[in-house]
C-alpha cells in the first residue's frame, strides 16, 4: 500500500464551526452539488472538544485502493480522515491544488436515499469550485487526493 499512497502537502487550517454550510461555501467560493445540504453535513456536537486550528495532509493516488484498504493504511500510520468542515478550510487556503484532482474528505459520511453512502468532495467542473458527494463503495483511482490529519 506504500507504494500506492503519496503524501504530497501539508497544510495548517483554521476552522470556524460556527459558520453554517452556506457562510462555508461563500467563503470557498464554491458551487453546491445537488446532494449537498446542511441536514447532511453537520458539524460536530458541541459536547466534542473541537480544535480551532489542524494541519491537514493530502495524500495522493498513484494506484488503485479500496476504501477499508485506505481507511487501514491511515490508522496504521497516525492519521485519520478529514471531516466535511476540514476539507472546505483546506479547499479554501489551497485553491489551485483543488483543480488537480477531486479531494475527498473520508470523515463525512452521508447516507443517500436508496443509494448507498457517500463522502464530500472538493471536484473539478470546467472552471467552477464544487462540492458534492461521490459514493463510498468505491474502488478509488489514481486521479484522486485524500485529506487526513494526524493523531
Amino acid at each position: 500500500m506504500e507504494n500506492v499512497l503519496k503524501r504530497i502537502s501539508e497544510t495548517r487550517v483554521k476552522l470556524d464551526y460556527n459558520l453554517g454550510l452556506i457562510d462555508l461555501l461563500a467563503e470557498g467560493g464554491y458551487e453546491a452539488g445537488s446532494d449537498i445540504c446542511e441536514e447532511l453535513f453537520l458539524p460536530p456536537p458541541l459536547s466534542q472538544a473541537l480544535p480551532n486550528e489542524v494541519s491537514l495532509f493530502l495524500f495522493s493516488l498513484t494506484g488503485k485502493i479500496k476504501t477499508a484498504d485506505l481507511l487501514l493504511y491511515f490508522r496504521k500510520k497516525s492519521y485519520r480522515p478529514a471531516n466535511f468542515h476540514e476539507l472546505l478550510a483546506w479547499g479554501k487556503e489551497n485553491y489551485k491544488i483543488n483543480y488537480s484532482f477531486p479531494i475527498i474528505a473520508l470523515d463525512s459520511l452521508v447516507k443517500e436515499t436508496g443509494c448507498g453512502y457517500g463522502v464530500p468532495a472538493l471536484l473539478i467542473t470546467g472552471s467552477r469550485r464544487k462540492v458534492d458527494v461521490l459514493w463510498l463503495n468505491y474502488v478509488w483511482k489514481d486521479n484522486y487526493g485524500f485529506l487526513a490529519a494526524k493523531l
